[in-house]
């Protein structure tokens, strides 16, 4: 069980999985006991509902029935029409589909540093689930655990739409969407008209752009 770093380096798609920056390479993945691969299991469910929650505080903040100094916190330096937009009553319950928290693994166990909702390394996770699960390792999630939960999102295919801002993520999305089938496609989200398909957004909003979508 196990590989070189070298046959682990020689697995990249063709293009590679990220456009630029350095990485650090392992021949084994990072081993977790069975109480903290449950723990992580475990945590999907009630970070959604923080997220809710917080979406929720913000909402009865700007409409003045909390302080408001904590919807102006969070409006700082955005864009009016921004700001406008995510104050719709038709966006009181769309939330991402996909939510990242990043973990800190420390003596007294773990500490989240951030609730990422438009979470990069999708691709790349599941790329590293096949090669370590081919070299013998047992993956959580198993090899395909990534693939299959995003193929759930848009389960008859659809668009992911990624921007100019995100560029840096376009390989490991594209890589994605090949391993998921013809019907799930990369297109730009700067220039993108909806025509009905089911979409999956990976963007960030600039501070004078504005998408259509």
């Amino acid at each position: 069980m196990g590989m070189s770093l070298s046959e682990l380096q020689a697995e990249l798609p063709k293009g590679g999985l990220f456009g630029g920056g350095t990485w650090r390479w392992s021949p084994e993945p990072f081993k977790l006991s069975p109480a903290e691969a449950r723990q992580i299991m475990a945590l999907g469910h009630p970070l959604a509902r923080f997220q809710r929650a917080c979406d929720t505080l913000y909402r009865r903040s700007a409409a003045g029935k909390l302080p408001t100094w904590l919807a102006d916190l969070l409006d700082s330096g955005k864009p009016e029409w921004l700001t406008e937009m995510q104050r719709l009553p038709s966006t009181a319950q769309q939330f991402p589909r996909v939510i990242r928290p990043d973990l800190i693994l420390a003596h007294s166990g773990f500490s989240m540093t951030e609730l990422d909702s438009v979470p990069g390394g999708i691709g790349v996770t599941a790329w590293l689930s096949q090669v370590y699960q081919k070299a013998g390792f047992d993956v959580l999630g198993g090899p395909d655990g990534m693939i299959n939960g995003f193929r759930s999102l848009m389960p008859e295919g659809g668009k992911v739409l990624v921007s100019e801002e995100s560029g840096d993520y376009r390989p490991e999305m594209k890589w994605l969407t090949e391993q998921l089938g013809p019907a799930w496609q990369i297109a730009p989200a700067e220039n993108h008209q909806p025509t009905g398909e089911a979409l999956y957004r990976f963007l960030n909003y600039s501070i004078g752009s504005r998408f259509q979508t």
